[in-house]
């Protein structure tokens, strides 16, 4: 029984450590000045949404950072059931030059969770003051819509 105890005590302070380093690395994000050739760079908030299991979704956060010209790495952190919560990355490649104010992306990753392994998908656009892309996965298919995220928000 204590091993048991320890072992939860354990994880709960791996689970939380981790929070507070993405909500660290996200209020950086969000507090960052961006030079005016780069109006995507930055921290997003929002929710995401299954089509394959309707009701099923949550919220969503991302750090947008440019890697090089063209090419964006998004790290998310997204809450499913009301209860779990998980990170992942993916490369995000512009398809063409930005018009407008705004641009249209891919991106792909590989996923590796405690539920199982699998490829990650997604397309859509970026502006400035959001991001909206439709995503498939080995294990669901949906939707998320995030706002350029501002002021105190925490995402935790």
């Amino acid at each position: 029984m204590r091993n048991t105890i320890r072992f939860f005590a354990l994880a709960a302070g791996l689970a939380l450590a981790g929070c507070s380093t993405y909500q660290r690395r996200w209020e950086a994000a969000r507090d960052a000045v961006h030079p005016g050739r780069d109006s995507f760079s930055g921290a997003y908030v929002g929710t995401w949404e299954s089509s394959r299991r309707p009701g099923t979704g949550g919220k969503l956060w991302c750090i947008l950072e440019r890697e090089c010209v063209g090419d964006y790495h998004a790290s998310f952190k997204a809450t499913w059931h009301g209860v779990f919560r998980s990170e992942h990355g993916a490369m995000l490649k512009i398809l063409a030059p930005a018009r407008g104010g705004k641009a249209s992306f891919s991106g792909n990753a590989t996923l590796r969770t405690p539920i199982g392994s699998g490829t990650y998908t997604c397309k859509g656009e970026l502006r400035p003051e959001g991001i909206s892309a439709v995503y498939d996965a080995t294990y669901d298919q949906g939707k998320f819509i995030l706002k350029r995220a501002v002021g105190t928000r925490k995402t935790e």
